[in-house]
């Protein structure tokens, strides 16, 4: 996927710029952003990439964007070259892949956790964060959810790691050992 490796240079080009001009929390905190805006949106980055509409309106409409996000000049400076280079399509992986590089840097880690209940959602990440960074020995991150499905307890995902601490997780399993051991009779 040469897209993808294009994305990275381009990615570890911004990080070490940055890092150079010590503006590393503010590139993270603004790639945060990028990459919220390109989830919650999706068709934000194929209008930006849209050829058939003239290059200077889209550079003009992401200048606007820019400005109502309040990004950083670093950034804003990427984002009009990724325009004019034809490349705005890499901008979701090149925010990824900053994400990914400061987060190694800083050894820092990001866990993904499913709640049932929103009022839970808070004090669950906090505890996620400290139990996790004791064990890991690093940084962490935890980046809540809620999902009613789940109905009760939380669910954790730490890369390929997975905690199911759920209601819904504990019956699945007990149906499981349940139907197993009758098929056993």
């Amino acid at each position: 996927m040469r897209g993808m490796a294009v994305a990275r240079r381009y990615a570890k080009g911004l990080v070490e710029l940055a890092m150079e001009t010590r503006e590393l929390p503010k590139l993270f905190a603004d790639m945060i952003v990028v990459q919220e805006v390109a989830h919650g949106s999706p068709h934000f980055v194929e209008a930006l990439s849209d050829e058939r509409i003239r290059l200077s309106k889209r550079i003009e409409a992401t200048k606007r964007i820019i400005k109502e996000l309040k990004l950083m000049k670093l950034t804003s400076n990427a984002i009009l070259l990724l325009m004019q280079k034809g490349r705005i399509a890499l901008l979701p992986y090149i925010a990824k892949s900053v994400l990914k590089n400061v987060r190694t840097r800083k050894q820092l880690t990001v866990a993904q956790a499913q709640v049932a209940d929103r009022a839970e959602a808070d004090e669950v990440g906090a505890r996620i964060e400290k139990v996790l960074s004791d064990v890991l020995g690093m940084t962490v991150e935890c980046e809540v959810n809620v999902d009613p499905t789940l109905m009760g307890g939380f669910l954790v995902e730490v890369g390929d790691a997975r905690f199911d601490a759920s209601i819904k997780g504990r019956l699945t399993r007990m149906k499981e050992e349940f139907f197993s051991e009758e098929k056993g009779l």
